[in-house]
């Protein structure tokens, strides 16, 4: 693995998140199977006597910990020897997942006074080695030592000698261990400690003051005792005082030549933005007769889903076709505009005069108070070919309004954004996105319907996600393109260089967002040794474990942790060679504006169906006998231009102008199909 990244990844989607991603190595000492069988037949700890059954647990509390991005278990237990000699407690212990062991200590007795002692780390086979010696008979200065060996990930192994008859034994023990992120917040999900008779006790506290703890949703003072009820988890929730909109931790550890240990984790607030207060809108619908009814039906369903998420707005909705219809000659109240939206019928007539709709939105906003300013247009986009959307690019300078353009149909709610072509950049001008979705009017989806939309009064992500990773020639983190808010990405592999920093750039809409995240001294230590309940575990050599093992201070497969006390025990009650249970070594849809159309039949002819329509207008208009032209466009069904019109000079007074009215009344069947087509009619 040496030179290159090494690394395996796993995805879950971030709970209660449309996007967040979390992402997360699961290479390991054991396949993830096994890893999974392991969980799946947890018992609970198991406390034991290596002579007696008499020997039990009296308590085991936790004190637990929370902090960003991690937490500590402080373990204490008390064991209690009812038997008539010295003994040794064994404890199997099962971890939560992800837990690393990071310290050990055993309260003792120096000089008289309670003392506390703590453990040192040493490689696995000479913790075992000086255990088996300091637990063995002779010796009139015995020591007594109480030894943390590693089993497996999910499990480790708690040794103590000895436990005086008739008397109590304190041991204490640490674990370190990764939070979750969910919805915006550090979540520990903590299944059931302790025995199959006894649960642990936890008392939990934050590192920071000013950081606030949930449990089933209510805040409870830092310092609460807490029960596990049944096999039931302790689902506890961290929200942080000064959560950044785009943040993070970063750990980097070199441990060999050209491996690094890096761990990245980016996190997203569980609310991005709000939306405007008293904001001045202005929604703009396509009545063209390029969209189906469908279409238009799903335009209005999704224009009253945005408004619901604006309830103190404002609103004038305009439609168009080749011309502009305000509906209120000023700005009505949200709850009128939605009611509106839902039942007024839109008439579809030929044209698309977008460019005008934008300019009557314009001036209705210089008309309106000070404040902010929105509009959100909906259509197909199908235009005439003279109509430069660049030209468009700077319609809403004068009023500072964000403008949203979005094309809709028919279908289950979604909204995602496009960043490509000229209406995406009219859009990004204002702060704005143009956006396919797809829109319902059916009761029963109001409430996706609100949620889908949401996204146009206030951004919900960011997106266009990009990272830089100084110090790695080049190599960057595969993050997502988007990342909902309350979403996580993270990751921990080996790389073949240290990077000195996590460079992050993204859009709020189009408003740009970075941040660096810088590597921390604390972080890397903890990272050093979390990595012994990661995935990454099996990328590494017992050498590099015994390093990583020794920055982290962490039981591992390598090295385990020893604490030794003054002895209490009489020099001839040692256990004996082979008793008990041995000696611990340490090894063991997105929308689309396509919509369906009956076949066209192969015997149509669109240029004899105008030649035909028109030359009956023409008659009407009071050509007969007279010549005249007409060119114009086409987009689908619909006449989206009449380019000129053309009459004989000999035609009756206002000749050209009736033919002119009567061809934009002209209505095209299914037959005309094309995306954009020209045609030029001689009559």
């Amino acid at each position: 693995m040496e030179g290159r990244a090494a690394a395996i990844f796993g995805t879950r989607w971030g709970t209660g998140c449309r996007i967040g991603m979390r992402t997360r190595s699961l290479a390991g000492a054991l396949p993830l199977v096994g890893l999974l069988a392991l969980a799946s037949s947890a018992r609970g700890d198991i406390v034991q006597g290596t002579r007696s059954e008499l020997l039990t647990e009296r308590a085991h509390t936790i004190d637990l910990s929370l902090s960003p991005g991690h937490a500590v278990l402080r373990v204490r237990r008390v064991l209690d020897n009812q038997g008539p000699r010295h003994d040794q407690a064994i404890i199997d212990i099962d971890l939560p997942q992800g837990a690393v062991a990071t310290g050990l200590r055993t309260l003792g007795s120096l000089n008289g006074q309670p003392t506390w002692f703590d453990a040192e780390l040493m490689e696995a086979e000479a913790a075992a080695a000086k255990y088996r010696e300091l637990t063995g008979i002779g010796g009139w200065y015995p020591k007594d030592p109480a030894l943390l060996s590693w089993r497996s990930p999910t499990n480790l192994k708690l040794q103590v000698f000895p436990v005086a008859p008739k008397s109590r034994k304190t041991v204490e023990y640490t674990l370190s261990m990764p939070t979750d992120y969910e919805e915006g917040h550090d979540v520990l999900h903590l299944a059931r400690l302790g025995t199959e008779a006894r649960a642990a006790d936890v008392v939990v506290t934050v590192a920071d003051p000013r950081d606030k703890i949930r449990l089933a949703g209510k805040v409870i003072p830092s310092g609460s005792h807490l029960a596990f009820k049944d096999d039931a988890p302790l689902d506890l929730v961290l929200e942080r005082h000064d959560q950044p909109r785009l943040g993070g931790e970063v750990a980097v550890v070199p441990f060999a030549s050209h491996r690094v240990l890096s761990h990245a984790r980016v996190e997203v607030s569980g609310r991005l933005s709000q939306a405007p207060r008293g904001a001045s809108v202005v929604v703009v619908l396509d009545a063209s007769r390029s969209q189906e009814d469908t279409i238009v039906e799903a335009q209005r369903a999704a224009a009253a889903a945005y408004l619901s998420n604006m309830p103190d707005a404002t609103v004038e909705v305009i439609t168009f076709d080749r011309a502009v219809h305000r509906r209120y000659g000023g700005l009505a109240p949200v709850a009128t505009a939605i009611a509106d939206l839902e039942r007024a019928a839109i008439v579809r007539r030929n044209g698309s005069a977008i460019d005008l709709a934008i300019a009557e939105a314009e001036s209705v906003l210089l008309a309106s108070p000070p404040g902010p300013r929105r509009v959100v247009l909906f259509g197909d986009l199908r235009t005439r070919l003279s109509l430069d959307p660049e030209k468009l690019r700077a319609a809403f300078a004068r009023s500072g309004a964000v403008a949203h353009i979005g094309t809709v149909s028919s279908g289950a709610p979604s909204l995602s954004r496009t960043d490509d072509g000229a209406w995406a950049d009219v859009a990004r001008a204002t702060g704005g996105v143009q956006w396919f979705g797809a829109a319902s009017s059916d009761p029963g989806l109001v409430g996706e319907m609100r949620t889908a939309y949401e996204e146009l009064a206030r951004p919900v992500r960011i997106d266009r996600l990009t990272v830089k990773t100084p110090g790695l020639n080049g190599d960057e983190l595969a993050l997502p393109d988007s990342i909902a808010e309350g979403g996580v990405f993270d990751l921990t592999r080996v790389d073949p260089s240290a990077m000195s920093a996590l460079v992050l750039k993204g859009e709020l809409w189009s408003s740009p967002i970075h941040t660096t995240i810088q590597p921390e001294p604390a972080k890397n230590k903890l990272w050093a040794a979390l990595v012994f309940g990661s995935g990454v575990l099996g990328d590494l050599s017992e050498p590099e474990q015994m390093t990583l093992a020794k920055l982290g201070h962490a039981v591992s497969p390598v090295t385990s942790l020893l604490a030794i006390e003054p002895g209490v025990r009489p020099s001839t009650e040692g256990l004996e060679e082979g008793s008990g249970q041995g000696f611990g070594s340490g090894h063991g849809s997105i929308g689309s504006s396509h919509h369906t159309r009956s076949p066209r039949l192969t015997t149509f002819n669109p240029a004899e169906f105008l030649r035909d329509a028109l030359s009956h207008a023409w008659t009407a208009c009071g050509g007969a006998g007279k010549t005249a032209t007409v060119a114009l466009e086409t987009t689908r069904a619909e006449i989206v231009e009449i380019q000129h019109v053309t009459v004989d000079p000999t035609s009756p007074k206002n000749a050209e102008s009736c033919l002119r009215e009567a061809t934009w009344a002209v209505e095209l069947p299914d037959g005309f199909d094309a995306e954009h087509r020209s045609f030029s009619v001689a009559l």
